[in-house]
C-alpha cells in the first residue's frame, strides 16, 4: 500500500443531485438602478430559482434536466491543503487531526463499503513513510491487514460505532476510518468481524498469502549501494507463481511536498528475471504539478509487489460478496547514481481564425503512467454530453460626489429556453463533434442509448467538478446522460468496484468520452455570450487504483455579441454554441496533439504490449 493509496480513500465526493424545471421562450433584458437586494440573490451552482430582473424578463427555475455544477471556486480545509504544509516528523499528528474532520460515525452497516488492503511483508520502518507514521506498531518485514470503511453516498469516511476485530483482537484506529492489524511475520488468512452497538454484525475472512516474493538481485547484486535510472533496471525474482500471469508491480520511493512514499513505476509480466525500461523512472505516478518536486532518488527504495482483488471468504452480513486486495513483496535501498529528466507530459495550443471569430484550443497529457497512448482509444462510449452555464450575470459600481453616495446595478439576464430547444441544439453539437473524435482517433463511437442502459452507468449519480471558476445557473444533458466528471464517490472510484472499469466492461469500450460546452454571460467589449467546450478522454485504469486518461482538452474564444431585447431564437443559439466552429478547431486540435505525442515514446515503451 503506498502513501498515495492509503489516503485515496479520504478523497471527497462531489455528488450533484439532478433538477428540472419548464421554461418559456424569452429575450435578452439589461437594466439598470435596480436594488441591492438583487446582487444578494446571484446563484449559486446548486440554486433553485433565479430572481426576476426589473425589465420585465423573467429569470425563472432552472431549465436544466441533468445536475446543476458547483459553485464558484473557493479555499478548502482539505486534507491535500493539510499535508501539503506537514513536515515529515509531524504528519501522523496532522493526518489525524484532519481525518476526524473528514470522518462520521455509524452503527449502520449497510450504510458503508469497507476497503480492505493486507500486505505481506513490510518495508522497513525508517524509510519514514506516511503509513509507518499513522499505523501503530509498525514492524518491518510484518503482514498488515488495514479496513477502511467509507460511505456509500457522499464520500466521507466513517468510524465504526461498535468494534473492530482483526484474528479475535481489537483493531487498532489510526484516522479517517482506518482499522488496522500488524503481526511480525506472514500469517494464514486472518479473520475481521464487525459488531455494532445496534446488534449488526459482520465479518469475513482474507485468503492467505500465495507465496513469499522475494528479490534476489538487482542488476546482478543483492544489495545495491546505487543504480543508474538513466539506464534499463534487471532484477531476479524469487518466488514466482508458475503460470500467474498477475503483472507485478515496481514501485521508487521519493520526496513530494516533504512527505517520503512509495509511486507507481511500472507493471511488467512476472518472470523470474523483469526489466524496468528507463523511461518507467522519468514517468512515475506523481501528479503533473509536482512532478519535478519528486524526482530525488538519493535515498531511495525500490518494491516489487504481488497484487490481486481477491473474493473475501466466508463473508456475512452486509459485506458478503466483497472483494480484498493483497499483495506480497520485497524491496532494496539504494541512492540514484544518475536521475532521468522527469516527463512532464506534454500540452499544445494554437490560436485559430473562424467564421464566428477567433477560438483557442489548449489540449493536456500527463506522463506515461497515467496516460495511454492515444491509439489505444478505438471503442469510444459517450458518458457525459452537456451544456451548461451563467444564465444573469450583475455588475455593481458605487460613485462618491460630495456627501452623495450613488450605487448602480446593472443586470444582464441570458432566458430561460425550452428542453426542447436546448435537446436539438445539444444534437446538433453531438452530430459535429463525435464524427471528428472518431475520424481523427480511428476509433468507433458506441451508441448512447447502449451506454445508458448498462447497470454501471444506471447506478451512477452525477458529479461536476468543484474548481468551477463562474456560478453555473443551467445544466442540459443529451439523450439521457448525466453531467460527470473526474470525482467520483471513493466506493465507485477504487479498485474492484471503481465504476469507470464497470463502465467498459460491460459496453464493451476501451475510452470513456465526456463532452461539456460552458456558455457564460460576458459584458466586456458589450454583452455577449461566451462558449468554452471542454472534453475528456478516459482510459482503461492502470492497475487498481491509478486512473488514465488519453488526453484532456479545451476549445474556447470569442463570444458572439448579444443585442439587447435579442430574441433568443433556435437558430440565434447556433450561433452562441458556434457548433461548426468547434467541430473545425477539434479537428485542428486532435492532429496536432497525435503529433505531439508521436515525438515523445515513453507512452509506446511504458504501455507496449498492453
Amino acid at each position: 500500500m503506498t502513501s498515495r493509496t492509503l489516503f485515496f480513500i479520504a478523497a471527497v465526493a462531489c455528488v450533484a443531485a439532478p433538477t428540472t424545471s419548464n421554461a418559456q421562450f424569452g429575450r435578452l433584458g439589461r437594466g439598470r438602478d435596480k436594488p441591492d437586494t438583487a446582487a444578494a440573490s446571484r446563484a449559486r451552482a446548486d440554486s433553485v430559482a433565479k430572481p426576476a430582473a426589473d425589465t420585465g424578463v423573467k429569470t425563472g427555475a432552472d431549465t436544466a434536466s441533468g445536475s446543476p455544477a458547483p459553485a464558484a471556486k473557493k479555499g478548502r480545509f482539505g486534507i491535500g491543503g493539510v499535508l501539503s504544509r506537514a513536515a515529515s516528523g509531524v504528519v501522523g499528528t496532522i493526518a489525524s487531526v484532519s481525518g476526524n474532520m473528514m470522518t462520521g460515525s455509524t452503527a449502520d452497516l449497510g450504510t458503508v463499503v469497507p476497503i480492505v488492503s493486507r500486505n505481506a511483508n513490510t518495508w522497513p520502518k525508517s524509510l519514514g513513510t506516511m503509513e509507518t507514521k499513522i499505523i501503530k506498531n509498525w514492524g518491518d518485514g510484518g503482514d498488515l491487514v488495514t479496513v477502511s470503511f467509507t460511505q456509500r453516498s457522499g464520500g466521507f469516511m466513517s468510524k465504526i460505532d461498535g468494534t473492530v476485530t482483526i484474528d479475535g483482537k481489537p483493531a487498532d484506529y489510526a484516522t479517517m476510518g482506518v482499522y488496522s492489524s500488524m503481526v511480525a511475520t506472514m500469517k494464514g488468512p486472518r479473520r475481521v468481524e464487525v459488531a455494532t452497538t445496534t446488534g449488526q454484525k459482520a465479518g469475513f475472512t482474507i485468503p492467505a498469502p500465495r507465496g513469499a516474493l522475494r528479490i534476489v538481485s538487482i542488476n546482478g547484486q543483492p544489495n545495491p549501494t546505487t543504480l543508474d535510472l538513466t539506464k534499463n533496471v534487471t532484477i531476479q525474482l524469487a518466488g514466482v507463481i508458475p503460470g500467474d500471469t498477475t503483472l507485478l508491480l515496481v514501485k521508487a520511493m521519493t520526496s513530494v511536498l516533504g512527505l517520503r512514499g512509495f509511486y507507481e513505476t511500472f507493471y511488467v509480466r512476472p518472470g523470474a528475471t523483469i526489466t524496468i525500461p528507463s523511461a518507467a523512472f522519468r514517468n512515475l505516478n506523481i501528479a503533473p504539478g509536482n512532478v519535478k518536486m519528486g524526482a530525488n532518488f538519493n535515498d531511495s527504495y525500490l518494491l516489487v509487489s504481488r497484487e490481486r482483488w481477491e473474493d473475501a471468504q466466508n463473508a456475512t452480513g452486509p459485506f458478503a460478496g466483497m472483494q480484498v486486495f493483497t499483495s506480497e513483496s520485497d524491496g532494496r535501498s539504494f541512492a540514484a547514481s544518475a536521475s532521468p529528466e522527469m516527463n512532464t507530459g506534454f500540452s499544445t495550443k494554437a490560436e485559430l481564425a473562424l467564421p464566428g471569430g477567433k477560438l483557442v484550443y489548449s489540449l493536456f497529457k500527463a506522463g506515461a503512467f497515467a496516460s495511454r497512448p492515444i491509439a489505444q482509444a478505438t471503442k469510444i462510449a459517450v458518458i457525459s454530453f452537456a451544456a451548461r452555464g451563467t444564465t444573469h450575470l450583475e455588475k455593481v459600481t458605487e460613485r462618491t460626489t460630495g456627501n452623495t453616495r450613488t450605487r448602480e446595478t446593472r443586470t444582464l439576464t441570458f432566458p430561460q429556453l425550452p428542453a426542447a430547444v436546448w435537446d436539438e441544439a445539444l444534437a446538433e453539437l453531438y452530430r459535429s463533434v463525435s464524427p471528428v473524435f472518431a475520424q481523427e482517433l480511428g476509433a468507433t463511437i458506441l451508441p448512447i442509448d447502449q451506454v445508458v442502459a448498462t447497470p454501471a452507468y444506471q447506478s451512477m449519480a452525477p458529479y461536476s467538478k468543484d474548481d468551477a471558476t463562474t456560478d453555473v445557473q443551467f445544466t442540459q444533458t443529451y439523450r439521457g446522460t448525466k453531467l460527470i466528471s473526474a470525482n467520483v464517490p471513493i466506493s465507485e472510484g477504487y479498485g474492484w468496484n471503481r465504476v469507470d472499469a464497470r463502465l467498459m466492461r460491460e459496453t464493451g469500450a476501451n475510452a470513456l468520452l465526456k463532452v461539456t460546452l460552458d456558455l457564460q454571460l460576458s459584458e466586456r467589449g458589450g454583452a455577449s455570450m461566451i462558449p468554452t467546450l471542454a472534453f475528456e478522454l478516459v482510459g482503461a485504469p492502470n492497475g487498481h487504483s491509478a486512473s488514465t486518461k488519453f488526453v484532456a482538452g479545451t476549445i474556447a474564444g470569442a463570444g458572439r455579441p448579444l443585442k439587447k431585447n435579442e430574441a433568443i431564437t433556435p437558430a440565434v443559439l447556433r450561433e452562441i454554441m458556434r457548433t461548426a466552429d468547434f467541430a473545425t478547431a477539434l479537428s485542428a486540435a486532435l492532429r496536432d496533439f497525435k503529433a505531439k505525442e508521436a515525438a515523445n515514446q515513453d507512452y509506446q515503451v511504458i504501455w507496449s504490449g498492453r
